[in-house]
């Protein structure tokens, strides 16, 4: 697997991409937050993996 930068900045791509997509949704009081939590989960996944290695 790879854990260059461009590994992690990935992996912030995708973080503030889903506290962005939080923020909307609740602005818009809409709380239904499980696509992001999917991809929490795959975010979790990704690190776990790496640092297992």
């Amino acid at each position: 697997m790879n854990n260059g930068k461009g590994y992690y900045e990935d992996i912030s791509d995708d973080l503030l991409y889903v506290s962005q997509s939080i923020s909307q949704k609740i602005s818009s009081e809409d709380f239904n937050l499980s696509d992001e939590k999917e991809i929490i989960k795959d975010i979790l996944e990704k690190l776990e993996s790496q640092s297992s290695e």
